[in-house]
């Protein structure tokens, strides 16, 4: 009996969310707002705040495609990773998140050192 309720259980679980999120070109950013998804485009523009970093692709702000947001708390976790940021200045990077809008400008909050990579060169 045990076997059969796992089994429902198993088939019942949404395997979408196992599943790898859509990946967009940053220019296409816009068509995904409010959706989780990876963006991936060059990086342009680095830019300290008081609590963190925006990384802005494809252009300077405020005419960059989109702005990924690292907080402070984040951004050790994720240099660990990929080094420090101003080494990722004009590479592909990606971004996996939710698309948002601040101020009339789109942006993702970097959550995670698994939600920020590099683009493999070509």
């Amino acid at each position: 009996m045990k076997h059969i309720v796992r089994l429902a259980l198993l088939c019942s679980f949404p395997f979408s969310v196992l599943a790898e999120p859509l990946t967009v070109d940053s220019s296409q950013a816009m068509q995904y707002e409010g959706k989780q998804v990876r963006v991936c485009g060059e990086l342009i523009q680095l830019r300290d705040f008081k609590k963190g970093i925006y990384l802005n692709l494809d252009d300077n702000y405020p005419n960059s495609s989109i702005t990924f947001v690292i907080w402070n708390r984040m951004l050790p976790k994720i240099e660990r990773k990929l080094g420090e940021m101003p080494s990722l200045k004009n590479k592909q990077v990606c971004g996996t998140g939710t698309v948002d809008s601040y101020k009339g400008n789109l942006r993702m909050n970097i959550n995670s050192r698994y939600n920020l990579e590099v683009s493999p060169a070509d």
